[in-house]
């Protein structure tokens, strides 16, 4: 949604943070001597905050320096790295370019001196990588994009470059990249990963199944994991109550495998070749029902599993505009996380993607692949903790799913519990939508301590606010039925949207650090 100019975790951050005072080991920062002690001691202006140091350089008053933080602990230890004036940010930038054997033109010179300006955690041995990604990439909100590299200590190489850059300025279409990768997908000989993949993206864009479709689907799943011996499926039915308990592994195979000699199996992209009826009384509505009603007592370990099966059914005949729910929220992140190891029965999509890549190697699918990935970095990323009780992630879901003009965007951000999930009694939650009727709106959600604010940023507030007005008392009403309450909603102007970086959660202020330059 490139005409609304979306709200980004770091600038959050930035008003939030700007009155803690954190260094780390390595990191350049400029500081300037604002009066001398006696005993060799001195006041530095540094990052904003007067500190009064330890002079063990001589160093001249009201002047600028270029430091190097060498330690922390127990207190925080300062080098200046020349015993030069520093005269302008790009002066240091200059210096800082010339030490790491790097040439950069004035624009580069530029960008790093405004890097420099903002007292961001740039260390020297990052110099020359923050230099090439500058030559290689020119996009916009730049600075942007290095300052939450560099805030929250993300690789500086150019995949993770193209992951922020996707999440700041959404220059790729979730729903566009989903169907250029299905359309050359549906071109290749089907494999098994293919086929899972395509199940997978199918879900994403919320494209609509039949009854035949969704049977396909338990008879490919269940084939395959009998060809490699995986008991994960015929588990998970028997407790969902599909099938007996006193059935064994060994006869759930032989039959299976039976029929599908029989009826002659195979699958495809296009449309389904199966007539038969699945063996062991299997059909659609039959697992569809035992899938729902399983769905509040699974363990964990079969999250995903569970999440597949409740994320096809609800393809079942669908048409689009699906409600965006909190089962749905579950099916998309456990189909789209990053995993560890591979699940073998159900992996997630990334997983796929990436054997699939290197399966077909540099083909029409690998474009279409890295753009997918792009997009699905870009969510990885930005989960990331603000403090030790403070957490934030971003989402992009395709348009397709809500039958939306674009893909949405929804941006989190609240406390962390125990379980590492986040608190819905104490956080925020933005909506960037464009809609049908009702175009490009924000929906800014702000709860704390179970009391709901909710602030709807549209071209024409006065006319959706009467729109909405007989919707309201519902929406109360369902909050309040989950325990929420003192529920408002202000309709604001579209334009007035920079108020939404100016809220946040309260967190507490540190100070009391020793600095010896």
């Amino acid at each position: 949604m490139k005409s609304i100019e979306r709200m980004v975790s770091s600038v959050r951050q930035n008003q939030r943070l700007s009155n803690v005072l954190t260094l780390s080991e390595g990191q350049l920062i400029t500081g300037k001597i604002t009066k001398f002690y006696p005993g060799n001691k001195a006041a530095v202006s540094l990052l904003g905050h007067q500190l009064i140091a330890q002079l063990d350089t001589s160093l001249q008053v009201n002047k600028h320096y270029l430091m190097q933080v060498k330690g922390t602990q127990p207190s925080v230890q300062l080098k200046v790295v020349h015993p030069s004036e520093v005269t302008s940010y790009r002066d240091a930038a200059q210096r800082l370019i010339y030490s790491a054997n790097e040439k950069a033109n004035k624009n580069e010179q530029m960008q790093l001196a405004n890097l420099l300006k903002q007292q961001l955690p740039i260390k020297p041995n990052q110099i020359s990588s923050i230099i090439q990604l500058m030559r290689q990439h020119q996009v916009p909100n730049q600075n942007e994009i290095f300052s939450e590299m560099i805030k929250q200590s993300l690789p500086l190489n150019r995949e993770t470059f193209q992951a922020v850059h996707q999440r700041i300025n959404q220059p790729v279409s979730f729903s566009q990249s989903i169907q250029v990768l299905q359309n050359q997908l549906s071109q290749l000989n089907v494999t098994e990963e293919l086929y899972q993949l395509n199940q997978r993206l199918s879900i994403l864009r919320s494209q609509p199944i039949s009854v035949q479709q969704f049977q396909e689907s338990v008879a490919f799943q269940t084939l395959k994991e009998i060809g490699q011996g995986s008991t994960t499926t015929f588990s998970l039915f028997q407790k969902a109550g599909l099938i007996s308990n006193q059935l064994s592994f060994e006869d759930w195979a032989i039959q299976w495998k039976s029929w599908a000699s029989q009826n002659r199996v195979t699958f495809s992209f296009s449309n389904p070749t199966l007539n038969a009826a699945l063996p062991f009384n299997l059909p659609a509505e039959n697992v569809v029902a035992a899938m729902r009603q399983y769905a509040n007592v699974h363990l964990p370990n079969e999250n995903r599993a569970v999440s597949f099966w409740l994320a096809m059914s609800s393809l079942i005949g669908a048409e689009g505009n699906n409600p965006l729910n909190t089962q749905s929220l579950k099916n998309f992140f456990q189909l789209t996380q990053v995993e560890r190891s591979i699940h073998q029965d159900y992996p997630s999509i990334q997983s796929l993607l990436k054997v699939v890549n290197n399966q077909l190697g540099h083909t029409s699918v690998t474009e279409p692949i890295q753009q997918l990935n792009q997009v699905l970095n870009a969510m990885h990323l930005s989960n990331h903790e603000l403090t030790r009780d403070l957490m934030t992630f971003t989402t992009q879901l395709p348009k397709e799913a809500l039958g939306l003009n674009q893909d949405l965007f929804m941006e989190f951000e609240g406390k962390k519990q125990n379980d590492g999930k986040l608190a819905s009694n104490q956080c925020r939650v933005i909506f960037y939508l464009d809609m049908p009727n009702l175009n490009q709106t924000i929906i800014d959600m702000h709860v704390q301590n179970k009391h709901v604010e909710l602030s709807v940023y549209h071209d024409q507030p006065d006319v959706l606010k009467t729109i909405t007005k007989p919707l309201i008392p519902l929406l109360s009403e369902r909050l309040e039925g989950q325990g929420y309450h003192s529920i408002h909603v202000n309709f604001k102007p579209i334009f007035e949207k920079e108020v939404l970086s100016n809220k946040s959660l309260d967190l507490p202020i540190e100070s009391g650090v020793d600095y010896r330059v």
